[in-house]
């Protein structure tokens, strides 16, 4: 019934709930790849307020300028395939803010100035919500690449389980 159960059964190379109370240790407790939380992030701050999280639920805030997980590279530069996806709450309208990924040239999932997340797979733009998600809570967002280049529309952008966006990932 727990989230962290589903997620584990789905056999992902990385989980980082980021629920950690203190320590610079961000934990994976499916592949081991643990990151270390870097520059201006809270620990311990309220999660997902939804059953399947626990209770209590923690968080990580970042402050939207120096904070972030640094992973280890591992098996994470992905040229196939790929689906990554985060759990968010954006409280104010970011810069054009990286939220997980691997960096520009590879996958990455994103929200723009305007709070609308989006995402690509190193492809020509991005596939960007007409939605901001800025202040409205906790959203899931998803990107899946199918791992076909050049194939139209083989990037998706999920929010909150629904499609809002592709984009075309090149070779």
């Amino acid at each position: 019934g727990s989230y962290q159960a589903a997620v584990v059964a789905d056999g992902p190379l990385g989980y980082w709930p980021l629920a950690e109370t203190n320590g610079p240790v961000a934990l994976d407790p499916v592949g081991g790849h643990n990151g270390t939380y870097v520059g201006g992030v809270t620990l311990a701050r309220p999660g997902v307020p939804l059953a399947g999280f626990g209770s209590p639920s923690f968080s990580a805030l970042f402050d939207g300028t120096s904070g972030y997980v640094d992973i280890p590279v591992g098996p994470f530069n992905i040229v196939n395939a790929v689906t990554a996806m985060i759990w968010v709450n954006v409280p104010a309208a970011p810069h054009f803010s990286g939220i997980l990924g691997h960096g520009d040239s590879s996958w990455r999932l994103s929200a723009n100035a305007s709070g609308n997340p989006g995402a690509s797979d190193g492809g020509n733009g991005d596939a960007t919500s007409p939605t901001s998600i800025v202040g409205s809570g906790w959203h899931m967002v998803a990107y899946t690449y199918t791992g076909v280049a050049n194939a139209s529309s083989n990037g998706t952008l999920y929010v909150d389980g629904v499609v809002v966006a592709h984009d075309t990932v090149p070779a």
